[in-house]
C-alpha cells in the first residue's frame, strides 16, 4: 500500500516528506538510507519504518541507537505503530502515516495574514523604514514647534527603532522555539505599528487636554491607550509565536497589558508626594504659539504642599 514519512520541526511543522517506494525505509545520517537527516545525534543508520500486513512497525538499528515512539523506548525488536504516530531519533521528530490517512483541509489566508506576508517582502520592509523614520520626524517636529537639533531627533528616533528591534528579536526567539519559524519583520511590524499609534495618540491626546482644561482626564486616556497599544502588539505577536486559539490569545494579551499599566499607575502615585513641592506645568502646542500654564491653581498647590513648611514646635526653640 505505501506510507509517507515526515521530518518535523518541535511544533509539528513539516520540515520535509518522503514516500516509501518499498515496504520498509531506513533513517539515519548515511546516504545509503532512503530518509537522511542532518541530526549529530542520529546514528548512520538508525531506525527502520516497515510496513506489514499488521500495520506499519519501527525498530531501532541497535542498542546505542534508542528510537523513542511516543513515550515507548524501542529496541531492535518491531514496534506497532499507528498511522500518525510521532517518533523522536536524537533531536529529528518523524511522523509516519498510511496514504490512506486524512489530509487537512487547506488554509487560507485571513486578511491580517496577508497584509503581513506582503508588508514583509523586500521593498515592502524598505518602505516600512522610511515611514517609521518619517513619522518619527513629524511628531517631533509638531512637537517642538521651533527649530530642533538633528542629534535629539536622532536620539528619540534610534530609541524607537531600538526598543522595537529588542522586542521583535524576543518573539521571534519564542516563535522559533515554539514553532520554527522567526517571522523577525512580522514582530517588528507589529512593534512598529503599536509606537505609531501610541506616539500619534498621545500627541493628540496632549492637544485636547491643554486646550480643554482637563489634565486629571488626559492623564487617564494615557494609561488607557498604554494599555490598548501594549494589548495590540501582545496579540498580534502572540499569533505569529505560538499555537493558541482566537480567545486564549486575547485573554493572555489582554492580561498582560492591563497588569503593566496597573504596575505603571501604582509606581506614578507612589512618587507623586516625593514632588509634591515643585508645581506641574503643562505645555501643547497651539495654532500660533507655545503656552505653558500650570495645571493646578495656587491655592490647590499651596494647600497640597503646604505641610512641607510645618516645624514642630520643639524645634522653633531657641536657646
Amino acid at each position: 500500500m505505501g506510507f509517507v514519512v515526515e521530518i518535523t520541526s518541535r511544533s509539528g511543522r513539516v520540515m520535509e516528506r518522503y514516500k516509501a517506494t518499498g515496504a520498509s525505509v531506513s533513517v539515519g545520517r548515511g546516504y545509503d538510507n532512503d530518509v537522511i537527516v542532518a541530526d549529530p545525534y542520529v546514528d548512520v543508520r538508525h531506525a527502520v519504518i516497515e510496513e506489514t500486513s499488521a500495520g506499519l512497525t519501527v525498530r531501532a538499528c541497535g542498542t546505542n541507537t534508542p528510537v523513542h515512539a511516543g513515550h515507548q523506548i524501542v529496541g531492535e525488536e518491531p514496534w506497532p505503530i499507528h498511522s500518525g504516530a510521532g517518533i523522536t531519533l536524537g533531536r529529528t521528530h518523524l511522523k509516519v502515516y498510511d496514504l490512506r490517512h486524512p489530509v487537512a483541509p487547506v488554509q487560507a489566508f485571513d486578511r491580517v495574514e496577508q497584509f503581513f506576508a506582503s508588508a514583509t517582502l523586500p521593498g515592502n520592509i524598505g518602505i516600512g523604514l522610511v515611514a517609521f523614520l518619517a513619522i518619527g520626524l513629524i511628531d517631533m517636529v509638531l512637537r517642538s514647534y521651533t527649530e530642533v537639533e538633528i542629534s535629539a531627533v536622532l536620539q528619540e528616533i534610534i530609541a524607537s527603532i531600538g526598543i522595537t528591534l529588542l522586542w521583535a528579536v524576543f518573539w521571534s526567539v519564542v516563535a522559533r522555539i515554539s514553532r520554527g519559524e522567526p517571522r523577525f519583520f512580522h514582530h517588528w511590524l507589529a512593534a512598529a505599528a503599536a509606537v505609531t499609534l501610541y506616539t500619534f495618540g498621545r500627541f493628540l491626546l496632549d492637544v485636547v487636554g491643554f486646550n480643554t482644561g482637563s489634565s486629571a482626564t488626559v492623564e487617564v486616556l494615557s494609561f488607557l491607550l498604554e494599555g490598548g497599544c501594549l494589548a495590540f502588539a501582545l496579540t498580534l505577536n502572540l499569533r505569529f509565536a505560538l499555537r493558541q486559539t482566537t480567545p486564549v490569545r486575547h485573554a493572555w494579551a489582554q492580561g498582560v497589558a492591563w497588569v503593566f499599566v496597573a504596575y505603571i499607575v501604582m509606581t506614578s502615585w507612589s512618587f507623586d508626594d516625593l514632588f509634591s513641592a515643585y508645581p506641574d506645568y503643562e505645555a501643547t502646542l497651539l495654532p500660533d504659539d507655545w503656552r505653558v500654564v500650570p495645571s493646578i491653581s495656587a491655592d490647590a498647590f499651596v494647600a497640597r504642599s503646604g505641610h512641607l513648611y510645618e516645624f514642630p514646635a520643639e524645634e522653633l526653640k531657641t536657646d
